[in-house]
């Protein structure tokens, strides 16, 4: 098998009832810039012997593409039931 390598690590907060200029504007008052405007397109998929929501793992392939023209980029990314504790390889990739 090849070497595993963690490309990067997030933190995801809900920003539900807020309008994406809101936070915009609170983003650039606290002296943040944009950089760049990226599309991603996410297809999840289900386990083959068990339900990734029930066990809380994901299996997805990400779309992503640098608007308005650049080019497309293809992640495939694994989320263990247990990711908070470590890196884990999912059985059989």
């Amino acid at each position: 098998m090849g070497e595993w390598k963690v490309l990067e690590a997030e933190l995801k907060a809900s920003l539900r009832g807020l309008e994406p200029e809101t936070v915009r504007a609170r983003a650039e008052a606290l002296g943040f810039c944009p950089v760049r405007t990226l599309r991603e397109t996410d297809t999840y998929y289900q386990g083959v012997d068990r339900d990734f929501r029930q066990t809380d793992e994901a299996l997805r392939l990400r779309r992503c593409r640098l608007l308005p023209d650049g080019p497309e980029e293809n992640l495939l990314t694994y989320k263990g039931a247990e990711a908070g504790r470590g890196i884990q390889r999912p059985d059989g990739i």
